[in-house]
């Protein structure tokens, strides 16, 4: 179904944000705030850290695509 062409910018928008949002949480700079001895549960800190911000990126994208696009 065409929703026309102030959806699609709409939708580009969202996407790019969300890619802008995840670059952003893997910059070194917040990659180094966990010592390297923090440890959550028998996990490294920073491995947690990695883990819950990728499967955020999914979860946001997942849900513009499902949502607007």
């Amino acid at each position: 179904m065409w929703r026309g062409k102030r959806h699609d910018e709409r939708f580009t928008g969202l996407t790019v944000a969300i890619g802008a949002f995840g670059s952003l949480l893997f910059l070194p700079p917040l990659l180094s705030l966990f010592p390297d001895d923090a440890r959550i549960g028998h996990l490294p800190a920073q491995w947690v850290y990695l883990f819950v911000a990728w499967a955020a990126l999914i979860a946001l994208l997942a849900f513009a695509v499902r949502r607007w696009g």
